[in-house]
C-alpha cells in the first residue's frame, strides 16, 4: 500500500496563500499564548480551552508560504506552546504540539525507532512533571508508576492511567447499580449533541453533556474517562459500536481521501487531539475540529480560489484553434 502522509494533505490544500488570513491565524495564536494559564480558561467571560490555539496554528500554516522563514516561525510557535504548557504544569498540550510538528515537517523523515524512544522519554518526563505538580497530593516518588523503589514497592502505585480507568469503570458502574435512569442518560446524550454546535462556552442547562464531569455529581471519580465508556453511558453497547465507526471514518477521511478538503483538514485536527478525546472529553473529537470547519468554510466563501488566469488561457487556446481551422 502506498504511504499516505498527513503533511502532504495539508500542503496540497486547495486554498490560495493569503497574508491577511495568515495574520489572523497569528493574532489568534497570540491571544491564546498570552492567556494566564494553559488548559481550561476560567478567567474569561466564556469557557474556552487552550487547545484552540492549534486551530490558529493550522490556519497560519495553511495560508502562509512554505519557505524557511515560515517554517522557523511555526517551530517557534509550537515550542512556545510546549513551554507555556510545562510552565503551568500541563502535559497533554505538549504531546499535541509535537504531533502537529511531526505532521507538518517530519512525518516522512522520522524513523519509527526514534518515535518509540521519544515516546518513552516523553512518558518519563510527563511522570516527572506530574510528581512536581502534586507535591501536596498522593503522587510522590514512592508511589510513582516509574520511579517507585523496586526493592521495596509500595502498596499503592498511582498514575493517570489508573485515574482514567477508575472513572471509566464508574461510568459503567452507575448503570449497573441503577444510579442513573434511562431518561437521565438520554437527556445527557441530547445535551451532548446540542453542545457540539456551541463552539464557545458551556450552558448550565447542559452540565450533563460532559460525562466525565457529570459522573462526579453521582459518584466520586479521579477524572477523565475513556471515550468508549462515555458512549456506553449514553447508548450502551450500540454507543460503543457507533463511536468506533465514527473514529474509523475520521481516520479514513484524514488518510485516504483523494483530495484535501476542509473536512480532511478538520479530521487531521481531530487526530492531533486524540490524547484528549480518547481518555478525557469527547468534545475534542468533533466539537473543536468542527469550529475549524466553520472558519475555513467562511474563509473559502470570502476568498474563493481564483481561476481567472486559467479561464483566460483556455479562451485564448480556443480562439487560436478557431483561427487555424479558418485558415
Amino acid at each position: 500500500m502506498q504511504n499516505r502522509f498527513l503533511g502532504d494533505k495539508l500542503n496540497i490544500f486547495n486554498m490560495e496563500k493569503n497574508t491577511f488570513l495568515c495574520s489572523l491565524g497569528f493574532l489568534g495564536y497570540m491571544f491564546f499564548i498570552l492567556l494566564n494559564n494553559s488548559g481550561q480558561q476560567t478567567n474569561l467571560p466564556f469557557s474556552i480551552t487552550f487547545e484552540y490555539i492549534f486551530l490558529f496554528i493550522i490556519i497560519f500554516k495553511l495560508y502562509s508560504d512554505n519557505n524557511l522563514v515560515y517554517k522557523v516561525i511555526i517551530h517557534i510557535m509550537l515550542f512556545l506552546v510546549c513551554a507555556k504548557t510545562l510552565m503551568y504544569s500541563g502535559r497533554i498540550e505538549v504531546i499535541e504540539a509535537l504531533v502537529l510538528l511531526i505532521i507538518f515537517y517530519y512525518e516522512k523523515t522520522i524513523k519509527p525507532i526514534l518515535l518509540i524512544i521519544g515516546s518513552i522519554v516523553l512518558n518519563i518526563l510527563m511522570e516527572y512533571i506530574s510528581i512536581l505538580r502534586n507535591t501536596e497530593g498522593d503522587t510522590t516518588w514512592q508511589t510513582s508508576k516509574i520511579f517507585f523503589d523496586r526493592s521495596n514497592p509500595p502498596t499503592l502505585i498511582l498514575g493517570n492511567e489508573g485515574d482514567v480507568t477508575q472513572a471509566s469503570m464508574a461510568m459503567v458502574g452507575v448503570l449497573k447499580d441503577n444510579l442513573v435512569s434511562n431518561w437521565q442518560r438520554m437527556e445527557s446524550f441530547f445535551h451532548m449533541v446540542a453542545s457540539q454546535f456551541i463552539p464557545l462556552g458551556n450552558f448550565r442547562a447542559f452540565h450533563d453533556s460532559n460525562v466525565a464531569r457529570y459522573i462526579q455529581e453521582i459518584t466520586p471519580t479521579l477524572g477523565g474517562g475513556y471515550i468508549y465508556s462515555q458512549w456506553y453511558f449514553w447508548l450502551g453497547i450500540y454507543g460503543v459500536i457507533f463511536v468506533a465507526c465514527m473514529i474509523n471514518q475520521i481516520i479514513k477521511l484524514a488518510y485516504f481521501s483523494k483530495q484535501t478538503t476542509i473536512v480532511t483538514v478538520s479530521c487531521i485536527y481531530s487526530l492531533v487531539l486524540f490524547t484528549r478525546w480518547y481518555a478525557y472529553f469527547f468534545d475534542f473529537l468533533i466539537k473543536i475540529p468542527f469550529l475549524l470547519t466553520l472558519v475555513l468554510l467562511i474563509f473559502k466563501l470570502l476568498y474563493p480560489r481564483k481561476r481567472k488566469n486559467f479561464k483566460l488561457k483556455s479562451s485564448n487556446f480556443v480562439e487560436l484553434k478557431k483561427k487555424k481551422i479558418l485558415h
